[in-house]
């Protein structure tokens, strides 16, 4: 092989690396965000049961 090709294959392999290392970025993103909106679904479902139990606790009173 000639330098060139050689420094070109290269190259191609280095940004081959960086588009699947930028992909495997995206992806943690993405679960990091699908984690955060589920966590706040969840927050938000607890949050809404416990208010109608103490309602209904009160309106035993």
């Amino acid at each position: 092989m000639t330098s060139k090709k050689l420094h070109s294959s290269g190259r191609r392999f280095r940004l081959s690396r960086l588009a699947l290392r930028k992909t495997a970025i995206a992806k943690l993103q993405a679960l990091a965000f699908n984690t955060q909106v589920a966590m706040s679904a969840i927050i938000h479902i607890l949050t809404n049961e416990l208010a109608k139990k103490d309602q209904k606790e009160r309106s035993r009173k």
